[in-house]
């Protein structure tokens, strides 16, 4: 197995080259679907596994998003090229059926805080389910969502994934943005396809201060992030503290609520709303839409992506060995160790080190930014101006 320096030019260099495996737990919120368009539209993207609740669901969102990203000129390719790459779409391994969650646990509060509802972002908006808590309408009342549900198989299509691997003769580096349930199964399964044919991790998971906390993605399933941790694959750590630096602008939502978009730039917007009348209904059922306020998301899934896709642009790591406290399941201590080949891409304000986690954030932010602009056509304006700048430090 590859060392993975500090100085870790040739790897990613290595990185740069290799095609892209996005591991998802795409349904409800913006930025699943804006790190697989990041992904997509750079023609590396390979195949899709998705995790965590009904990914079979889960899989059809993405075969179906993929179809519509092209139908709309958003990402390259011919139609049968699409075709194949929807084929490399699976569901991994999940919960098929909601879980019994112990009321005594912290994963309590995390099924509390977070809507797992599939959100329709495909064709006409339907009827909410619930109009009382307006839950997501769920894709599969659209006809492009059923046929590509029917063509699932049922249960996990894992060994379909590794017959894959088998046969390709190149590496793949993984993006992982939803728990890492596939990843720790398959490492179960094949562990030395796995070691072979996956050159590194990227992940979004945690924070890394005082105290450290794992993330909702490892929080899940606390085992499958030991033996992925664990595993001997290079893993790439993206935590909170670096994804809040970036985000999209409080200033450019609201004016995006008053423009005339086009209609994947609608279709996106419904879903930040989607989210944050959720949200308040939850505090207050009556909440009126023209009324909500909204915060600016966080663009967590996005950077990982562009992360992956781009890791000359990390400037300092830390490397890391885990210790997890089995008293209390979100957290876990951290150790210096040099021969780790968990990497946490440091903040900058954490003290550790005087140089930037990374080379030019101002590139990473102008390229979430044209991200946006791309989706929102009528916002270019609202970018521009100075008043809608992002106001946090890089």
């Amino acid at each position: 197995m590859q060392s993975l320096p500090i100085n870790a030019n040739v790897f990613f260099e290595e990185c740069n080259q290799i095609p892209i495996v996005h591991t998802n737990d795409i349904g409800f919120d913006a930025d699943d679907y804006w790190a697989q368009y990041l992904i997509a539209r750079t023609e590396r993207l390979f195949s899709v596994v998705t995790t965590l609740y009904k990914p079979d669901e889960k899989a059809a969102i993405s075969r179906t998003f993929i179809r519509n990203l092209h139908e709309n000129g958003l990402i390259p390719g011919d139609p049968s090229k699409i075709d194949q790459l929807c084929e490399r779409v699976f569901q991994g391994a999940g919960h098929y059926e909601e879980p019994a969650w112990d009321e005594d646990t912290k994963r309590k509060q995390f099924q509390e805080r977070y809507p797992r509802w599939p959100i329709n972002i495909f064709g006409d908006p339907g009827a909410p389910n619930d109009p009382k808590t307006y839950k997501c309408v769920y894709p599969y009342q659209l006809e492009a969502f059923r046929e590509e549900k029917l063509q699932l198989a049922a249960g996990s299509q894992l060994q379909s994934f590794i017959e894959l691997l088998q046969d390709i003769d190149h590496q793949v580096i993984i993006t992982a943005t939803g728990p890492l349930t596939s990843e720790a199964e398959l490492l179960r399964q094949v562990p030395d396809l796995m070691k072979e044919k996956v050159k590194a991790i990227f992940m979004m998971n945690g924070t890394f201060l005082n105290p450290p906390r794992m993330g909702y993605n490892g929080v899940l399933n606390l085992k499958d992030t030991e033996t992925v941790l664990n595993s001997g694959i290079p893993c790439i750590i993206v935590p909170s503290e670096i994804c809040t630096k970036f985000n999209f602008p409080l200033e450019t939502v609201e004016k995006l609520r008053n423009e005339e978009l086009g209609p994947f730039g609608k279709k996106m917007m419904n879903v930040l709303m989607n989210w944050e009348l959720h949200r308040a209904r939850k505090k207050n059922p009556d909440q009126d839409p023209s009324e909500l306020k909204i915060s600016a998301p966080i663009l967590a899934d996005p950077l990982t992506a562009i992360i992956a896709i781009h890791p000359e642009w990390i400037d300092t790591m830390r490397p890391v060995r885990y210790q997890f406290d089995d008293s209390d399941p979100t957290i876990h201590m951290l150790h210096p160790d040099a021969k780790s080949l968990v990497r946490v891409v440091d903040d900058p304000e954490s003290g550790v080190f005087e140089v930037r986690s990374l080379k030019n954030p101002e590139a990473i932010q102008s390229t979430l930014e044209k991200l946006i602009i791309e989706l929102f056509p009528k916002a270019a304006r609202d970018m521009s101006s100075p008043n809608t700048k992002n106001s946090s430090r890089m």
